[in-house]
């Protein structure tokens, strides 16, 4: 029945030795039944991306084993080392006697939930300091979107229409690029393609 379930479940254990898997977190690991059973389950493929990753599992098996449930976002390793954010849950079984004779283990993918989340945090943190600073909409908002996407440079340019030039007034650089604010850049060096696109007002999205 759990293998038609796409929630991770696994069976463990007192000492953390994988004992049984459902299908969907072998699939996601790209392993088998037979690769992933009787191994410890910190040394498991999902979580050899960072010793860290692995060290934050052995230590919630410890936890689990002690008589707590443990539950915390983990970055998981996938098949042709993608990455996935799991919900993860590790809790005891006890027998009648109160004793732990097992660790449950699972797992929900919530990749795309946080990464929403992320989004809208970081629009809500914008939204916040653009009220605050209306004056400097446009530095705040490439300051924030540089720092945020780890690119090399974001900025701004005004455009000149008289002389078909833009300057660029403001940018955000992470120190690997020449500073060029305040450089006049010609607009025909840009092609007829991507001037046409300004021109006309609309937004252009240049992929190289």
């Amino acid at each position: 029945m759990l293998d038609n379930l796409y929630v991770f479940v696994g069976l463990l254990a007192p000492d953390g030795t994988v004992v049984e898997s459902n299908r969907a977190p072998l699939e996601a690991a790209g392993l088998t039944a037979e690769k992933a059973l009787g191994r410890p389950f910190w040394d498991l493929e999902g979580w050899a991306h960072d010793p860290a990753v692995q060290a934050q599992v052995r230590d919630d098996c410890a936890r689990a084993l002690a008589g707590e449930t443990v539950r915390h976002d983990l970055l998981m390793r996938t098949a042709g080392d993608g990455r996935m954010v799991i919900d993860f849950q590790l809790a005891p079984l006890r027998d009648d006697a109160g004793r732990v004779t097992h660790l449950i283990a699972s797992g929900v993918d919530v990749t795309a939930r946080r990464a929403a989340e992320k989004r809208q945090g970081f629009l809500l943190e914008l939204s916040d300091r653009l009220r605050a600073a209306p004056g400097a909409a446009m530095a705040t908002a490439a300051a924030m979107l540089g720092a945020r996407t780890g690119v090399s440079r974001a900025g701004y340019a005004v455009a000149e229409e008289n002389d078909g030039t833009i300057r660029v007034a403001d940018e955000h650089g992470n120190g690997s690029v020449e500073v060029i604010t305040g450089r006049r850049l010609r607009l025909d060096d840009f092609g007829p393609a991507i001037v046409a696109e300004l021109r006309a007002g609309r937004t252009l999205v240049v992929e190289d």
